[in-house]
């Protein structure tokens, strides 16, 4: 799990992929991941990235490698001037985490997209910081078909159970998974 914060004032990325390497201590590599799939693909793209926003990356590191003393982030795609695009915002509402039926967290909540320079659809990627018993994790989950005026309800739940509680959300975030004039995939609702 890897929270990725963006320190630039006037630059993000827009549905970019990414290379994440974790490094042991004596240097070498353990794996590299992002590699996994094309581009779009939920294992290997960053949505958004805002100036001076955050991400989570739910990266299922191997149990039985080495824990990495450091991790190198590499972007594959092109940093974005943010004021040359009109980027549709999300914001969430209501967010809450519960014990899933699997015996995880489950984070719950609504969406919507209020500054959207279009009507929509989009599909709104929502990302989850959860701090457990075993330490941070990282929820993702898409909502897909959100229009300007909805108020979409979503649930995540957790790939790693069962995880005893509590359970506390220490951050969320939802990102629209294209932007109209920069990305060409739009949501077929």
């Amino acid at each position: 799990m890897v929270r990725i914060h963006n320190p630039n004032e006037g630059i993000g990325l827009i549905r970019t992929g990414f290379e994440l390497t974790a490094v042991a201590d004596d240097g070498s590599i353990l794996d590299v991941y992002g590699t996994e799939g094309l581009l779009g693909a939920s294992c290997c793209t960053i949505y958004q990235l805002p100036p001076r926003g955050d991400i989570g990356l739910a990266i299922n590191m191997d149990q039985a490698a080495a824990d990495p003393v450091s991790l190198e982030l590499a972007i594959t795609g092109r940093w974005v001037e943010w004021s040359t695009v009109e980027v549709p915002t999300s914001e969430l509402s209501e967010v809450a985490v519960n014990l899933s039926e699997f015996g995880g967290p489950q984070v719950v909540g609504r969406v919507t997209t209020p500054s959207a320079p279009e009507d929509g659809p989009f599909n709104v990627n929502v990302i989850a910081i959860v701090d457990s018993p075993i330490g941070m994790l990282v929820l993702s989950g898409f909502v897909e078909c959100v229009a300007t005026a909805d108020a979409r309800a979503f649930s995540i739940d957790s790939s790693i159970s069962p995880v005893s509680l509590p359970f506390t959300i220490r951050d969320s975030f939802a990102y629209t998974s294209t932007v109209p004039g920069v990305t060409e995939i739009v949501p077929n609702c």
